[in-house]
């Protein structure tokens, strides 16, 4: 690499400070725009006294754990960043209605305390493999980190999740932990804010009864078991409106929705429309609000109803009605269940099982199909360019896309028949030690490819 021919092209042209350097040692490509950044990579492959990176204890830790077997890897000293980064932050924030200070926020975040972030994949006989590693000590965690604590625990799919869910997902969080510490966190980083933030909880439904208590009611209530799946809409549903459930480990599931329904009474007529039923002799609350705009050609206002009820030890809400009632009809647990689909099990045993505290799922398949023929019919590409141009134009760059689209005929596409035999599904898991945060996900290899 011919670094001081490269520095007087540099300083010719006047771009010096501003160089990039491309050259080879060897059969090694060498790219990058300090010098003395690549003269110790030439000062290492000539076998000479510099420290290479391998001989860091902290990339050592990682290469050991998450980075050793990769296909590609990549890895950085965020103590290291942050350390530089916060040193010249300043003492306050201008302009703002409470005193900010941005050393105090990224101490109250927690960011301080995390060390180094590793990220790794692998192309394996069995399927593709990826882990993300956030390295933070348990003893330096604070603010977010506090925050996203899982609990070892059960995380798999219950029998009463269905087969055909589109997605899956399970966390055993303590969610009033978890709001204490997002409280806590608000008040390290501005006691103005976190006080405001405790004020308008404890307001909460005292004009209706002012023995009503916001906090014991519901936050106490939340439990550490949060399940969800989605599942394909059915005809007739709202278009672009969601179709998942989701149930909330309570204690005391029915004071949790009485909380959600004395909230429920604050909100205007006018802006949302409040219902109760009865299925399976449960009560069901349902809100709806209109999430868009009429069309121009007269068409009523896209709109999203949040249905919920308590159930044995679960409060349970879904985007729609339709979904809270096939739950509730079914008792929780007709029908074929997730938990048999063939290969799950050992899809899961990849990441670390069920038992880590957190675990996911998606059918890739099932998911992929409905945005492969909107870009294969030209839809998703319209609402693209259409949006691309709304953003150009508010940024004062407006352009006109309208031929772009020319450039390229998406209905060129194959039928999706032909291709999805590229699609299976794929799983993922979360984990916490007293190193720190690790998050693996695994997609084995679809059978139409085996």
């Amino acid at each position: 690499v011919n670094l001081q021919a490269a520095d007087r092209a540099a300083e010719a042209s006047g771009s010096l400070g501003q160089s990039h350097f491309v050259g080879q040692s060897g059969s090694l490509l060498i790219a990058g725009n300090r010098r003395l950044d690549i003269e110790k990579v030439l000062g290492l492959l000539a076998g000479g006294p510099v420290i290479a990176l391998g001989e860091s204890a902290l990339f050592e830790a990682d290469h050991r754990s998450t980075l050793r077997d990769a296909t590609a890897f990549g890895w950085l000293n965020v103590g290291a960043v942050f350390g530089s980064a916060t040193r010249g932050l300043p003492d306050s924030v201008p302009g703002t209605p409470f005193p900010l200070n941005p050393q105090r926020i990224v101490a109250a975040l927690g960011l301080d305390g995390l060390k180094s972030v590793a990220a790794a994949t692998s192309l394996r006989a069995d399927g593709e493999f990826a882990e993300l590693r956030l390295r933070i000590p348990a003893n330096g965690r604070r603010g977010f980190f506090r925050l996203i604590q899982i609990d070892p625990g059960e995380s798999g799919p219950p029998p009463f999740v269905p087969a055909d869910a589109v997605s899956f997902s399970r966390t055993r969080l303590d969610l009033f932990l978890a709001w204490q510490s997002l409280e806590n966190m608000l008040v390290e980083i501005s006691p103005q804010i976190g006080g405001l933030v405790r004020l308008s909880l404890d307001s909460i439904g005292k004009d209706q009864d002012p023995s009503f208590d916001f906090r014991r009611e519901f936050l106490a209530n939340l439990g550490n078991d949060v399940i969800s799946w989605r599942k394909t809409p059915p005809a007739g549903h709202p278009p672009g409106a969601s179709y998942e459930i989701a149930l909330i480990q309570s204690p005391e599931p029915e004071k949790l929705t009485g909380a959600i329904r004395m909230f429920l009474r604050m909100v205007p007529p006018d802006l949302a429309k409040v219902e109760e039923s009865t299925v399976s002799g449960r009560r069901v609350s349902s809100l709806t609000i209109q999430t868009g705009m009429a069309t121009a050609e007269g068409g009523a206002a896209p709109t999203q109803t949040v249905a919920f009820a308590a159930t044995d030890g679960y409060l349970v809400m879904a985007a729609g009605k339709r979904l809270i009632e096939e739950y509730l009809n079914a008792a929780g647990g007709a029908g074929e269940s997730l938990s048999a689909r063939r290969g799950l099990a050992v899809a899961a045993g990849k990441v670390g099982g069920f038992s880590t505290g957190l675990f996911g799922y998606s059918n890739d398949l099932e998911a992929s199909r409905q945005s492969y023929e909107d870009i294969r019919s030209g839809k998703a590409v319209d609402s693209g360019l259409k949006t691309a141009g709304q953003m150009l134009s508010a940024l004062g760059m407006a352009r006109n896309l309208d031929n772009v689209g020319g450039w390229f005929d998406p209905t060129l596409l194959p039928p999706f028949a032909d291709v999805e035999k590229y699609f299976h599904f794929s799983v993922y898991s979360g984990a916490v030690d007293p190193e720190g945060f690790t998050l693996k996900f695994f997609a084995p290899v679809p059978p139409g490819l085996e």
